[in-house]
């Protein structure tokens, strides 16, 4: 999506990517106008090293080879067509340097996340597995700290981008003043719906989750939030799409709250077929803790649903109070709130939205709105219409 921007704002463009992704580039380029300005370069390890890329932990040294291999191929390119600036934008995650800026010219690193971390207070639902997952994330994250070659990486960088404000307080001291907050992703136009969904308050209130069911999307708050809401609104519901490991645990959660003739749950629904699934519900419920963004996220606003979620990560970023309800994580002193307070927030705000269908109503036009100024041409008109050339006149000067 960034390259199509960048080909409608008349730019030639040369990207450096894995083999794997040639033949989805070459069908996806036959009907893009400017196609003809855009050249691939495709860069792999050994086949016989391609596997690391699919292991949890060997990823970490696949990243770093694949990152040599891709300098030393642009480097070879930018000796004979010199190149204006240069910018990394896969993979996203900040604790994984790029070599792109020994080329010697602007270089632009993110947006990229990955800083994001559930609050401690907020992991006392987590299976041991997630326990023991995140404080190994936690523990990668630490060594972005000491790692010379990120920290390289943010010196040569002319701009440096997080997802989120979580990410960009990774940012050394030393290099904060180039580093911005901008989230990656957009949404097509033709996603948006023209109006949201009506709702008079006397109807069942119907609520949606879409996504993977991972211990890191905070459903077991959720659904508590949820039973409360059924204490207001018995006739309400929630579906959740999206499949995942901690569907046994969930199921479990749910029977244990007796909400089960409440709650739906569709394993897998494609994507062509959303559109018209969200448009069918009043509301989004995303428990997230620490997702630095979320497509189901935009697509929801983009249908008409204001958004209920917690202020962590990307969906504190994207949405606001004009378009859904951010339940604060964080005591006005700076302290942690429990996974019970919390919850009792984001019931609050369900039963706001399902018992005040004026304001219901004003917030989901609100979330069209946000999902209209969150397209793919926001962070790259962002990017290369306003920062980059700001800082390029101010190194001219």
């Amino acid at each position: 999506h960034w390259l199509l921007e960048l080909l409608k704002l008349g730019h030639e463009v040369h990207v450096v990517t894995r083999c794997n992704n040639r033949s989805n580039i070459e069908a996806g380029l036959q009907c893009v106008a400017g196609a003809d300005r855009a050249r691939f370069y495709y860069v792999d390890l050994p086949s016989w090293a391609l596997f690391w890329k699919r292991t949890q932990y060997l990823i970490n040294l696949y990243y770093p080879v694949w990152q040599w291999l891709a300098y030393r191929k642009m480097k070879s390119v930018h000796r004979q067509q010199p190149f204006d600036c240069v910018h990394h934008i896969t993979f996203g995650v900040f604790r994984h340097f790029s070599l792109m800026g020994r080329l010697g010219i602007p270089f632009v690193f993110g947006p990229v996340g990955g800083g994001e971390a559930t609050p401690g207070p907020l992991r006392k639902h987590y299976p041991l597995g997630g326990r023991f997952a995140d404080w190994l994330r936690d523990r990668l994250n630490d060594t972005a700290r000491i790692n010379p070659f990120l920290w390289q990486t943010y010196a040569q960088a002319s701009l440096i981008y997080g997802k989120t404000n979580e990410t960009v307080n990774w940012v050394p001291q030393r290099y904060r003043h180039k580093a911005h907050q901008l989230i990656e992703i957009g949404l097509d136009p033709s996603f948006v719906a023209p109006a949201p969904k009506p709702y008079d308050g006397q109807e069942p209130f119907k609520l949606l989750y879409v996504g993977r069911l991972l211990f890191l999307k905070g459903l077991p708050l959720g659904l508590d939030a949820f039973k409360a809401l059924l204490a207001v609104k018995p006739d309400a519901s929630l579906t959740l799409i999206g499949r995942g490991p901690e569907r046994q645990r969930l199921e479990a959660h749910v029977q244990r709250l007796g909400i089960g003739a409440h709650v739906e749950w569709i394993d897998w629904v494609a994507h062509d077929d959303l559109a018209g699934i969200y448009r069918q519900y009043h509301a989004f419920l995303f428990p997230s803790l620490h997702d630095s963004s979320g497509n189901a996220l935009l697509e929801a606003m983009g249908s008409g649903l204001p958004v209920v979620c917690f202020n962590l990560g990307g969906p504190g970023v994207m949405v606001t109070n004009a378009c859904g309800r951010v339940v604060p994580v964080q005591a006005l002193d700076g302290r942690y709130l429990d996974e019970a307070t919390v919850t009792k927030g984001m019931a609050q705000a369900l039963i706001e939205l399902a018992t005040h269908p004026d304001l219901r109503h004003q917030l989901a036009c609100g979330a069209i709105v946000q999902a209209k100024k969150l397209n793919w041409a926001y962070p790259v008109r962002q990017v290369y219409e306003l920062d980059l050339p700001a800082v390029l006149a101010e190194t001219i000067s």
